[in-house]
């Protein structure tokens, strides 16, 4: 066969190929795929605008059930292949979305609306409330369905990347300690109210919270010079006109620490210590004999992993609440119980927290313009650790030797010999053997205030007289802090002799 011939079959393979389009190989065959027809896609074009027939930039044109889709150019032109009789959303923020099923429309043009009940959602702003679309200050807002959705030891926490030019910084995950600092755009510490007074919400329930807003520039003038670095203000919730309605939540879920670094097993410890002897000049430690016996890992050779030994995989949370809601047009009223209790990380369980909250809001029209409101809540904090702060057992951790026993002769009774004996993490965690720290803490505080609508003299003209019962604590605080622990009896016995023989010196 020569060139020509070749450069004809190739020539037709080709021309058979570019007919074909696609094709696969079976074991033996060579088969095209079925061509696809080109009524299954079908093109359509479009506008999207708002409601003065503006362009909207940026709204989402997309196929459902399916991953396609696109965005409107800055005219609000999209352009999008689909499936023939696709139904295809058109959404944008703030706007209502519309969906419209595709039959022989090849040109698609869409109006969206505002979405009023986004502009008429009302958010507490100073001393009122005004609605969304009325606001041209900086002030953003969250309600109670989205703090209750994350389960969290604190409402500090649950705020954290929910509210635009809120930032939370939590310096301890420890149960019941909240050291988180707020702070609005960057600058100082926040003020925080709560009900119109300043007070501290981190341990307050989520259930009963109405709303929380943030007020950024001059919308928290009203507060003065104390308000200039921002105000966050927390709403609790209040009674309403109708049926008792008793609600009642609970959650239950698991924890568990974040990433921490792997450390070194026992037969990399020992292959390293000796690494770094012969480095200096000096003789290994081990030796290749004792290297291969931890590498083998047989009797007495076992790896420790400290952060095992020490810290749980998980720890539970569970949180409870029952609450009342009614009342009539005269007496509304709102009742909430909470129960909050968590878990440490140590494996000693050592560590607990436990939390009752509760709170009653009372409102009542008194007649002839007159009403007051009546606010009542306390909470009782109970917090047991051992008395070593968490950097202690976290240092002992990275300081233990894998090649150390956490127990003397593998009884659990005994902890064992640590190089670093100040350091010993079991040690650490245990209150019988670090000692023990118990805190308790009662809060009440209260408020009552009188309203008057003289709405019949002027228009607008509320004045209101509030008496605040302050926040009253009440501490109490059991410390003790000790360490000691058991060591093998072969330093027992090294003990007693270094005493028998300082005794014969002296004497």
């Amino acid at each position: 066969m020569n060139k020509w011939t070749i450069f004809g079959v190739l020539k037709s393979l080709l021309l058979v190929l570019s007919l074909i389009n696609t094709f696969e190989i079976d074991a033996k065959t060579i088969k095209p795929h079925a061509q696809q027809n080109s009524s299954t896609q079908k093109e359509i074009t479009g506008r999207v605008t708002d409601e003065n027939d503006l362009p909207i930039i940026g709204a989402t044109v997309w196929e459902e059930g399916t991953s396609n889709g696109t965005v409107t150019d800055i005219d609000g032109y999209y352009r999008l292949n689909i499936k023939p009789h696709s139904k295809i959303t058109f959404s944008y923020i703030g706007y209502l979305s519309q969906r419209i099923t595709v039959k022989s429309q090849k040109i698609i043009n869409i109006h969206l609306k505002e979405d009023t009940k986004v502009l008429d959602e009302v958010v507490v702003v100073g001393y009122g409330t005004q609605k969304k679309g009325s606001i041209t200050a900086a002030v953003a807002g969250i309600d109670n369905k989205d703090l209750i959705k994350a389960p969290v030891s604190d409402l500090y926490s649950s705020l954290t990347g929910k509210l635009p030019g809120l930032r939370v910084v939590t310096r301890s995950g420890m149960p019941g300690q909240s050291e988180a600092e707020i702070d609005i755009r960057g600058f100082g510490h926040a003020l925080i109210i709560v009900d119109g007074v300043p007070s501290d919400f981190s341990q307050l329930d989520p259930n009963e919270i109405e709303n929380i807003s943030i007020l950024k520039d001059a919308s928290a003038a009203v507060y003065g010079v104390q308000a200039s670095d921002g105000v966050v203000l927390v709403t609790t919730r209040r009674g309403s006109s109708g049926k008792i309605k008793i609600n009642l939540n609970s959650t239950f879920n698991w924890q568990r620490p974040t990433i921490y670094p792997k450390m070194v097993n026992a037969a990399e410890f020992v292959e390293l210590m000796d690494e770094s002897n012969v480095n200096k000049g000096q003789s290994p430690i081990y030796g290749p004999q004792e290297l291969a016996k931890w590498r083998a890992g047989g009797p007495g050779y076992e790896s420790t992993d400290w952060y095992k030994e020490t810290i749980r995989d998980w720890t539970p949370m569970q949180q409870y609440n029952v609450n009342l809601n009614g009342g009539s047009e005269k007496l509304k009223f709102f009742t909430s119980l909470g129960y909050l209790n968590q878990e440490g990380m140590w494996k000693s369980n050592d560590l607990k927290f436990d939390r009752y909250n509760f709170r009653t809001n009372i409102d009542a029209k008194l007649g002839a313009g007159f009403s007051t409101f009546v606010t009542l809540s306390g909470r009782r904090e109970n917090k047991q650790s051992p008395s070593s702060p968490p950097k202690d057992i976290i240092a002992g951790i990275q300081r233990s030797y894998p090649v150390n026993k956490p127990f003397a002769n593998n009884n659990k009774e005994y902890l064992a010999y640590n190089d670093n004996p100040y350091y010993h993490p079991l040690a650490l965690t245990e209150k019988n053997i670090a000692g023990y720290s118990n805190q308790l803490r009662e809060t009440f505080e209260g408020s009552i205030s009188f309203n008057y609508d003289a709405k019949h003299f002027v228009e607008g003209f509320q004045p209101k007289l509030r008496a605040i019962i302050p926040p009253f604590t009440y501490r109490t605080r059991h410390s003790l802090r000790s360490l000691t622990y058991t060591t093998t009896i072969s330093q027992i016995k090294s003990i007693m002799l270094a005493m028998l023989v300082l005794t014969h010196r002296v004497f």
